[in-house]
């Protein structure tokens, strides 16, 4: 088993772990490869391009960036395979295709990137009144601190630190 994280025996439908393997594998790609293994005893086949096909219908949208992983899956441990380009290609090409025949999640991306943008504009305008805030604190500030040279007390400046947080945690709010 050298080199890979899971086996099975088809004769047993028995799959193996390879511990070392194993490890270096995000959860997902876990889930993947499994799925993978099981294919070769549901399917009772050694076609590798046939499991990973069942593989990526049984994960497909199951979870955020689930294609994208299962592409980076087969690119990050069939380094080397004969195969390669081949289980890649068609990965890339069910991934497409599965992009194609659920429109609904375009709209629902589009969506999200309308409310992440109407978010940015209010915490840009947020900011902008809390960098406002911050400056006429500064002022007040400056001014206490010139009013407690003056008069040698410092119970006026903590005054306005004192008036200053309370503005802050307002404006955090």
């Amino acid at each position: 088993m050298a080199g890979t994280p899971m086996a099975i025996d088809r004769s047993t439908d028995v799959i193996y772990i390879n511990p070392s393997e194993y490890g270096k594998l995000s959860l997902f790609e876990k889930k993947f490869w499994t799925w993978h293994e099981k294919a070769h005893a549901i399917l009772d086949t050694d076609d590798e391009v046939a499991c990973d096909t069942y593989a990526f219908n049984k994960l497909a949208g199951s979870e955020y960036r689930s294609l994208k992983q299962m592409i980076e899956a087969e690119e990050k441990l069939l380094v080397g395979d004969k195969d390669h380009q081949r289980r890649i290609d068609n990965i890339y090409r069910l991934a497409v295709e599965w992009d194609k025949s659920h429109p609904e999640r375009l709209s629902r991306n589009r969506t999200t990137r309308e409310a992440v943008s109407r978010l940015t504009d209010a915490m840009t305008a947020q900011s902008a009144s809390f960098n406002s805030a911050l400056d006429k604190i500064a002022v007040l500030l400056e001014a206490s601190g010139q009013h407690a040279e003056n008069s040698q007390q410092s119970t006026g400046f903590n005054m306005y630190y004192a008036i200053g947080a309370i503005l802050l945690i307002m404006l955090l709010r």
